[in-house]
């Protein structure tokens, strides 16, 4: 059954507390504010799938932020949750806060286990043999992608360039990363766009435009047909079973792996 939450019987100056409460009680401990004067207001219905929510939400403006008080409480260093939208994430990220806009979209726990993720990997990499999962990432806490090119940097011999390939999507949004500045000046981007998309690039940026490859997918997409239990063809099928099998991101098996 979905869960339905408003602040429409609730007092105008209660309604604050209120929305970071059934925030913190649904997703993750937070703490809001409102932007701007208008009259806090807001709604959500969620239904469970599995590790997955199926999540509409809408809001009057606010901002959701965590200290270390609530990073602790939640037992993790991370976001727990990212609303996305067409392919975009409607979390803008800076630092520990961000601004959700409203929509629809899957909620989902960013703490995936990470023998999860690096099995799917290597999975996906059984038929390039020139490809290697790395377990560069592993460990306790978040893995920003600054920290991993560090860890890469003493392996380099003189000469050596890092290349970043990257989906323009998320390279759109590359300024809201974690130490951004420093990724910009320690690689090359690849930056692989789709078709009709166009992304911003930040001073200083060496970037490599990858087109011609006509995939109008994304993550996002892939993850709400996983939760519809429909084909995903973009992913091979050994990782769409290993999904099925695991019940990850809300998947519902489906014979028909397209």
């Amino acid at each position: 059954m979905p869960t339905s939450v408003s602040t429409d019987p609730i007092r105008p100056s209660e309604r604050q507390a209120f929305w970071t409460d059934a925030i913190s009680r649904s997703f993750a401990p937070v703490e809001t504010r409102p932007l701007g004067s208008a009259e806090v207001s807001g709604h959500f219905d969620f239904v469970e799938l599995g590790a997955a929510k199926l999540v509409r939400f809408d809001s009057s403006p606010q901002c959701y932020s965590r200290d270390a008080r609530l990073v602790s409480r939640a037992g993790s260093d991370e976001f727990m949750f990212d609303f996305q939208r067409r392919g975009r994430s409607l979390m803008r990220q800076a630092g520990n806060e961000g601004t959700i806009e409203p929509g629809q979209g899957v909620l989902y726990d960013a703490r995936r286990p990470f023998e999860d993720r690096l099995h799917m990997v290597e999975l996906a990499c059984e038929e390039y043999p020139n490809f290697e999962a790395s377990r560069l990432e592993q460990g306790e806490g978040a893995s920003y992608s600054i920290d991993t090119v560090e860890k890469m940097q003493p392996s380099l011999h003189p000469g050596d360039r890092l290349f970043f390939l990257i989906g323009s999507d998320a390279f759109d949004e590359i300024e809201t990363w974690h130490r951004w500045q420093d990724l910009v000046r320690e690689v090359d981007f690849i930056v692989v766009s789709r078709p009709g998309n166009e992304f911003r690039v930040p001073p200083g940026a060496r970037v490599h435009r990858l087109d011609g490859l006509a995939l109008a997918v994304s993550s996002t997409g892939i993850r709400d047909r996983l939760s519809h239990g429909e084909p995903t063809p973009e992913l091979p099928a050994a990782v769409r079973t290993y999904i099925d099998e695991h019940h990850l991101y809300g998947a519902r098996s489906t014979s028909r792996m397209g």
